[in-house]
């Protein structure tokens, strides 16, 4: 039968043990938060570029929405105006129109 003084003893050995390894853990586990907290920012860091490029992307789609939209405007009244222009020469030489 195990006396008091041998139970306290064994709870020693028990704590000693635990508190060394809660404490390599515990470096272990210090070491992992500092790394990603490291990855992390270097995630940030990438996110916000790709932001920026978006941004960029998005300033680009609308300039060039904006120039066609432009240029279909400019070519569909030149269009219109031809357009005018032959139904008038056919009317006076009083031809079909094809």
């Amino acid at each position: 039968m195990l006396t008091k003084n041998d139970l306290q003893a064994i709870q020693g050995i028990v704590e000693t043990t635990i508190d060394r390894r809660l404490g390599s853990v515990n470096t272990q586990l210090g070491k992992i938060s500092t790394d990603v907290d490291r990855r992390l920012g270097s995630v940030n860091d990438q996110l916000g570029k790709i932001n920026k490029d978006i941004k960029s992307l998005h300033r680009d789609t609308r300039k060039i929405k904006k120039d066609t939209e432009a240029i279909i405007d400019h070519f569909d009244k030149r269009d219109m105006r031809l357009q005018k222009r032959v139904t008038r020469i056919e009317e006076h030489l009083v031809l079909t129109p094809q």
